[in-house]
């Protein structure tokens, strides 16, 4: 037996007409982890896909996110006295030093 077939099972459990979606929103959302993609489709063409949501993030990952924001966005503490092409220069040392 070829194991490199795809079966059309697999692919049918994907597929999911408007008419569906309506009729049992709750059951769709629910397998959504289990099934990874739905592909909807309009008049048999497909309008749209409907993707679970990343996995939950620890607290831990959460706040370790919260504090490369925080360096980012509040980080820079500048005087006035710069120019533009000074504030360039900084920005780019500051970035190089907190991306990997």
């Amino acid at each position: 037996m070829n194991t490199n077939m795809i079966n059309i099972d697999d692919i049918s459990q994907h597929l999911l007409t408007m008419t569906q979606l309506r009729r049992r929103p709750g059951e769709v959302f629910q397998k959504l982890p289990e099934v990874g993609m739905y592909i909807v489709l309009r008049n048999g063409k497909q309008v749209g896909r409907i993707l679970p949501i990343e996995k939950k993030m620890t607290k831990e990952e959460i706040e370790k996110n919260i504090e490369k924001l925080h360096k980012l966005a509040g980080g820079f503490r500048l005087g006035k006295h710069l120019n533009p092409v000074q504030l360039n220069r900084l920005y780019d040392k500051q970035y190089d030093e907190m991306l990997p």
